[in-house]
């Protein structure tokens, strides 16, 4: 293997944050990682050269948040 890769459950060990941030993080796009399918399952590795070149990685969860009340604030208007 050529590149180091971490799950989801190390980089969030690493980041600080639950699991499921970043697995949240990995699905609005956030996060890049690579998808490997296993039956009904997808498992998801994170090059470890992306997380150590985050500058600040609770930014990503407040991007995260700003977009999603954006997009929902449209819905609301829209309707």
């Amino acid at each position: 293997m050529d590149q180091e890769y971490l799950t989801p459950k190390e980089v969030a060990k690493q980041l600080r944050v639950k699991a499921t941030t970043v697995r949240r993080w990995i699905a609005t796009g956030a996060l890049e990682a690579e998808t490997i399918r296993e039956g009904r399952r997808n498992r998801h590795r994170i090059k470890k050269a992306i997380i150590e070149t985050l500058e600040a990685p609770h930014q990503l969860n407040t991007i995260i948040t700003a977009s999603w009340l954006s997009s929902r604030n449209e819905e609301i208007s829209g309707a």
